[in-house]
């Protein structure tokens, strides 16, 4: 019961500062009223509009200090709302009084009235809506009847609704608003009390499980202690907490193959069906170069999935230990050019040029395994495109040095921050970041290239300014 009290009052003060917000836009909205007709040279009428609602404005603000500073009480919502159309009231008295008695008829200030009883509903309490819908009533036809003798009898026939007549029927519409208006707040009291009941089925839910998950923790403590009596159960305990780490680390593994399928891995995918849904819903009506251009956005979506896949796939068989190694002789020349062909298209996308300059002499002779290198090379390839500029350069340099092939990647894209230099090849601190055209990734391309250079003997650096593009260089143990 007090989890659905607080809720009340929490909802009560929400409703109390967006009253608060439509008094600022009421009162917005006449003072540009008031200027229009100050502008139309009506300035005496100008002048008396805006002292009340220079003082209603005040009131508004001390009413906002309070509900800032205090707790809400019971009795500022009565309060607002008794000032509300009280304030309202007497700003249409007065307008009868200074400038026609026909007003206390036909002012439009009057469909304030049922605005102000809708305003009630927002505080969440159905006593004050039968308050205000009661006075909006009683000042209503207060204003209507003290002045009633000042008005042209015939201008009240001339008049639709003018007579006691209309406005008794008026008064009887803002009535029915108020009754309607009343059901609110006790559909919200069903919602909330029917959401507190969930809300305590599933807590009692989580404690029955919380217990019975302290019942097993308990048991397999004291299966623990009883192992411990002999040198046996304390190697099998030393098995059990190496298992652990083992399953901690498949976990992780799992964890981070969920949160790139969940998230990186989909994009491609919603890329391609939103697509191919927009030329299906009226294939007919485009051109032909409409549906190429579609075509070539699914088919540069479904490159970035399929890479994204690779470099998931082959990560998962790194972690699991089924990659096998198989080292040969290889050119790096040709596996290079093959990769870059490969990516032409997506670097043509940016008018990226791609420059490759072998100082090897012998077509950078390695032995290493193909298929890793293949994924190096791929990885920090992309990576230079993604994260260059549009009409920007790339440069792949070869050279022999101390027994290994050293190549080098040069890009003039965006670079990377100092700070997070140290934290490119971490496992635990991978991010995806997305390149310059948007470009999409799983942050696990870097990883792999680690892993995979170090597996061939070999190392990997990078040199890299905020601004001025990034260099990435690896080596491979020369044939």
């Amino acid at each position: 019961m007090n989890e659905f009290n607080r809720l009340f009052e929490s909802e009560a003060k929400w409703g109390e500062k967006k009253a608060m917000q439509f008094r600022w836009v009421l009162l917005t909205v006449i003072i540009v009223l008031i200027s229009y007709i100050y502008s139309r040279g009506h300035r005496y009428e100008a002048l008396v509009s805006a002292f009340p609602i220079a003082l209603y404005g005040g009131y508004n603000f001390s009413l906002y200090w309070i509900l800032k500073k205090h707790t809400l009480h019971t009795w500022v919502p009565y309060l607002s709302v008794t000032i509300d159309i009280v304030v309202l009231s007497l700003h249409i008295y007065n307008y009868s009084i200074l400038f026609s008695p026909i007003g206390v008829a036909t002012a439009a200030s009057a469909f304030i009235y049922p605005i102000l009883i809708l305003m009630a509903v927002l505080r969440y309490d159905r006593r004050l809506v039968i308050y205000a819908t009661l006075l909006t009533l009683f000042c209503y036809n207060l204003i209507y009847y003290l002045r009633l003798s000042a008005i042209d009898s015939q201008l009240i026939g001339s008049v639709v609704s003018a007579d006691p007549a209309g406005h008794f029927y008026r008064s009887i519409y803002m009535g029915l608003l108020g009754y309607f208006t009343l059901n609110i707040p006790a559909m919200i009291d069903r919602l909330v009390a029917k959401q507190a009941k969930i809300l305590s089925e599933k807590n009692k839910a989580d404690l029955d499980l919380a217990l019975e998950k302290q019942k097993k923790k308990m048991a397999l403590q004291r299966l623990d202690a009883e192992k411990e009596v002999t040198k046996k159960l304390a190697d099998q305990k030393e098995k059990i907490s190496q298992q652990n780490e083992e399953l901690q680390q498949l976990n992780q593994t799992k964890d981070r193959l969920f949160s790139i399928i969940g998230h990186d891995l989909r994009n491609p995918f919603t890329v391609q069906k939103s697509i191919a849904q927009l030329l299906l819903t009226d294939i007919d009506n485009y051109s032909k170069e409409d549906l190429s251009d579609g075509l070539k956005v699914i088919l540069r979506s479904a490159d970035t999935g399929n890479d994204l896949l690779n470099n998931l796939l082959q990560w998962a068989r790194s972690q699991s230990a089924r990659l096998s190694y198989q080292p040969q002789p290889l050119n790096l020349t040709p596996v290079i050019r093959k990769i870059t062909g490969a990516y032409q298209d997506m670097a043509a996308q940016k008018s990226i040029t791609v420059t490759i300059q072998d100082n090897s002499k012998n077509q950078g002779c390695v032995k290493a395994d193909i298929n890793m290198v293949q994924t190096i090379l791929r990885n920090l390839i992309v990576n230079a495109i993604k994260f260059s500029y549009e009409q920007g350069e790339i440069t792949i340099q070869l050279w022999q040095q101390d027994g290994y092939i050293k190549v080098a990647i040069k890009d003039q894209g965006v670079g990377i921050d100092s700070e997070r230099l140290p934290l490119l090849f971490e496992y635990s601190k991978a991010i995806s970041t997305p390149g310059t055209g948007n470009e999409k990734g799983t942050g696990l391309g870097l990883i792999l290239c680690k892993e995979f250079v170090m597996r061939n003997g070999g190392q990997i650096h990078v040199y890299s300014k905020k601004g001025e593009g990034s260099t990435f260089i690896f080596t491979l143990p020369a044939n």
